[in-house]
Formats: C-alpha cells, structure tokens, sequence
C-alpha cells in the first residue's frame, strides 16, 4: 500500500500483490488517470544494493536528478548519486534508478519528497508536483533455489519458479564434475545466478547496474589504426576520430569499418573461443569473423540492413520499422534469449588470492 502525504492530507493508494501476477505483467504501465501531471505509483529502495527505485504512470524527463528529490530516513537525509549506473532511467518501463549513500535504519521510517521547482515533466512538458511518499524497503530477490552443486538461484516475482529450476539444472550439468572441486569453491564463496523476468531489463538485476555506463565506447587501444590492433571500451570521445565506425553490409550480416583505418572489428586470430579479443582485421569478404547480427536491447528486433544498402553508411533500419538508427556500440551484437547474470564475492576471491 503506497500513502502519499500533501499538504498535511493523507491519500490511500492499493496496488497489486505482484506474486499475483502472471510474469510480463507486473512491471506493466499504468493507465492514465486523466491527470496530467506525471504520478508515482510505486517507490522503493532496495536491500541488496543502494538503490531507490520510483515508477511512474507514464514516461517522464529529468526523473534521475538527484535535484529533485529528498530522500530521508527518519531524520536522516541520504546522499543521491550522480553519474552513469547511479542514475539510470528505463526507457518502456516509466523506471528511474538512483544509487545513494546511507544505511537504512529500519526502524525509522523512509521518505521521498519530490521538490517543488522539480524538473520532472511528461513528453507534453506537464511537470510532477510536488509530494512525498512512503518508501519500502525491500528485497529485490524473493525466490531462491539452490542446485544440487550448492550455487543458488535467485529471481523476483516475475520470475516463474519453473525458471529456477531449470536454470539449476544447467547449472549442475556445467559443473557436474564435483571431483574438481570448482561447485565446491563457487558454493564456498556464495557464488549465484541471478535471473530476470521476461520484460525485464537485464539492468534490472541489481549486481549489473553497475556494469553500465553510457559514455563507453568501442575504439582501438590506444587510437592505434593497424590490424591486429586490440578494440576495447574507452571513454567516448567526439573528437576521436578512432571511435567512430561504418556500418558495412555483408551477406545479410552487418561489418563495423573504423572510418580512419578502414580496418574491420574482427576475432583475433579468427579463433571464437570465450574471451578473445576484438582487433583490427583486414576486410575479407569471406571471414565470418568479421560479421555480426545485432540486437535491439529494449525491444529485441534485429538491425538489419535497408533493400537499397549504401556501403558504410552510418545507419540500418530495424527489422519492421523505417526509424534510422545510429549505432551506438559495436558489441551490442550478441543476441541472447535469456540472459543470466552470475555473481562471485570478489573480495572474497582476492584474499584467497
């Protein structure tokens, strides 16, 4: 039950129980109230990592500005975070995420207060009033399964608990030789395999938000333009002229050209094992090494290339509509049906180490 208190006037909202409902549906977008502000409909931080989590009934502006907002426990007001993974808002979900600082007394209760003069606003420009909510503090697993190897298994709600399940079973089977005593070792340092809903965003596990930063991106190691030259993620650069790619068809499959070398984003050494590394090749036109399928994160169309294609041109049309789309990362090119986050005590491993 979320309570939200303005101007000294109590308003009782019911939400549903979201392990009542179907998986795909419990991050679903409310309908429109009529009103035209943007509205809150749920607000959380969460217990495994220090994030505050605030949903809205539609898609807002400027809802991770930490300037916005006052988030206090008790009398204690937190610290919000700025920068990359510490504000992160989903687009197609209404869903900002913002890291902070603190430790949650939970024996005091939390707040969030939306400021007034807040800078939140709907794509019509209609801004968020000012308010304050009741915050939860919760959990963002709440199923767990261990295998029969010891590494557990955790999901939220939506999540079918089916999924648990068979996630351990690949599990076991990968490290079905115990002799080895690897299962024992991961077991030992809480290794676990997070999973997430099927219109969830693999960001949503909370583990991986730190994993993204948008001013990443693929550029040869060192501005360097000779083949063999390791590609790697760097800081963004406009001015870096090494950053900046051609999308070349071939065969159905897209080739990425580095605009100064010329020089294609291949597997080094044309070896796929686990690991290695993407270098500078010589275009070839028969190396499959150089040839990539890529995947729309959000809404998992595959980019493909316009009837007419026009060699390193700078955009492709997805699959289905006519929108061009600039690619932003080279690697956005692997394509998953699920994908499974697994998680290891580093500093645990550092001092076996």
């Amino acid at each position: 039950m979320r309570r939200k208190r303005k101007h000294l006037a109590l308003i009782a909202a019911c939400s549903l129980a979201v392990t009542t409902t179907l998986p795909g549906a419990a991050y679903a977008a409310v309908p429109r109230t009529g009103e035209d502000a943007p509205q809150v409909t749920d607000v959380r931080i969460l217990k495994e990592r220090n994030y505050l989590e605030i949903r809205w009934d539609q898609e807002v502006q400027n809802s991770v500005d930490p300037d916005n907002y006052i988030l206090k426990n008790g009398d204690t007001e937190f610290q919000l975070l700025t920068g990359n993974w510490n504000t992160m808002y989903f687009d197609g979900y209404a869903f900002s995420s913002i890291g902070f600082e603190g430790t949650v007394d939970e024996s005091e209760p939390i707040t969030l207060e939306i400021v007034d003069g807040n800078t939140i606003q709907d794509e019509d420009g209609n801004g968020a009033e000012h308010g304050i909510y009741d915050v939860d503090y919760e959990n963002y697993y709440t199923q767990f399964y261990t295998s029969q190897t010891g590494i557990v298994v955790k999901a939220s709600d939506n999540v079918q608990a089916s999924s648990l399940e068979a996630a351990a079973d690949q599990i076991d089977h990968m490290l079905g030789k115990t002799e080895t005593g690897i299962a024992a070792r991961m077991a030992e340092y809480g290794a676990s395999m997070a999973l997430y809903g099927p219109d969830e965003n693999a960001y949503f596990i909370p583990e991986h938000r730190n994993a993204w930063d948008p001013d990443m991106v693929l550029a040869p190691q060192d501005s360097g333009t000779s083949a063999g030259t390791r590609v790697m993620l760097v800081t963004g650069n406009e001015e870096d002229q090494t950053q900046l790619w051609c999308l070349e068809d071939a065969d159905g499959s897209a080739r990425f050209i580095n605009k100064v070398s010329g020089l294609a984003i291949g597997i080094a050494n044309d070896d796929m094992t686990s690991g290695n590394s993407l270098v500078l090749t010589e275009k070839s036109g028969s190396s499959i090494y150089q040839l990539w399928n890529v995947i729309n994160k959000t809404t998992s169309a595959t980019l493909e290339q316009p009837d007419t294609v026009t060699t390193s041109s700078d955009s492709a049309v997805q699959t289905g509509d006519t929108t061009n789309l600039i690619i932003p990362f080279a690697f956005m090119f692997a394509s998953a049906a699920a994908v499974i986050w697994l998680t290891v005590k580093r500093n645990r491993f550092r001092q076996e180490r």
